[in-house]
């Protein structure tokens, strides 16, 4: 949905068009002491627009910054550190959002001229978020962090399907409470992630990922799925790989050299899997 200035359309009975036709989507007054967004419904102007990087947004002063917005200096208004939100357009379009509190960006948003939203960063107080989309409109990653405790990756594949999940430090055990939070967080449970669409050859990391997390997996995603696996830098230990009926190959990727006796175990407990360890392939001795 484009985002555009008011002063690149025309008004016409009541109505505002853009390029020839009635404009949906989300309409900016860019006025010298403040940034107005509405919604614009086939050319009616609807509610005003909520900057969805601020959590009181209309309490924020909210101003054009085009060529301010920086990640890496103090951003000031009349020489003083900026709290609100600003805005930065190209041409008529605005293609950054950013919640700024004393002169610092807590969270930002940014988006191309068609209106795709191509990154999110949120900062909720309890944890970080990063989302990305592909330019297909699929999603690219999904980051969640903490300063002291759990994070989590998610990558996926250019049709929006998961490829890589790395989960550490209690990370699949706060995905609930992740989700209660997070308006944007699409999974409240380690099942929701599994019967989400997903690849044939996936990668599963991170000390989250256990004999029991594994089973839950395999559990949701079918014994006949999974084609192609890779564990990097897990706590699978004891898990029956004769369960995945489909799998042609295991790579197990550990910086723990003392687990090639794991993947040697496993080679020799199923003949007929490629079995590597740090890119290496076990064979039958």
């Amino acid at each position: 949905m484009q985002r555009v200035l008011f002063a690149a359309m025309s008004e016409v009975n009541g109505k505002y068009w853009y390029q020839g036709v009635p404009f949906t989507g989300v309409g900016f007054f860019d006025g010298e002491d403040r940034v107005g967004g509405y919604w614009v419904n086939v050319g009616v102007l609807e509610k005003e627009y909520t900057p969805i990087t601020c959590k009181t947004p209309f309490e924020c002063q909210q101003l054009n910054l085009t060529g301010v917005l920086s990640d890496y200096e103090l951003i000031l208004q009349n020489g003083e550190p900026f709290t609100g939100v600003g805005y930065e357009f190209s041409d008529e379009f605005c293609i950054h959002e950013a919640y700024i509190s004393d002169g610092v960006i807590i969270s930002e948003a940014y988006w191309n001229a068609d209106g795709l939203m191509l990154h999110l960063g949120l900062d909720s107080g309890a944890f970080g978020e990063i989302y990305e989309w592909n330019l297909n409109g699929e999603r690219k990653s999904i980051d969640i962090s903490t300063g002291a405790s759990f994070t989590g990756h998610f990558a996926y594949a250019q049709d929006g399907k998961l490829r890589y999940l790395n989960s550490n430090r209690g990370f699949l055990d706060a995905l609930d409470e992740i989700s209660k939070v997070s308006r944007y967080f699409p999974y409240g449970s380690l099942e929701d992630i599994f019967k989400s669409a997903c690849e044939k050859n996936m990668t599963l990391a991170g000390n989250d990922m256990n004999d029991a997390s594994l089973m839950s997996a395999v559990y949701s995603l079918g014994p006949l799925f999974l084609e192609v696996l890779e564990l990097r830098d897990t706590k699978v230990e004891d898990f029956n790989f004769n369960l995945l009926l489909n799998l042609r190959e295991l790579r197990v990727s550990d910086r723990k050299n003392d687990r090639s006796g794991f993947a040697s175990t496993i080679k020799a407990e199923n003949p007929k899997l490629r079995v590597f360890f740090n890119e290496r392939e076990c064979l039958i001795e």
